[in-house]
């Protein structure tokens, strides 16, 4: 349950981004936290 949250989330934040003009920035800090982990 609490994963579909995590992706609702995700998800509505790349819209979110994507209808703001920053997908830029999120596309940035996803590739930053894949190199971290």
């Amino acid at each position: 349950m609490v994963n579909f949250i995590w992706l609702a989330l995700i998800v509505l934040g790349v819209i979110v981004a994507g209808t703001s003009g920053k997908i830029e920035i999120v596309t940035l800090a996803a590739l930053e936290g894949a190199n971290n982990a």
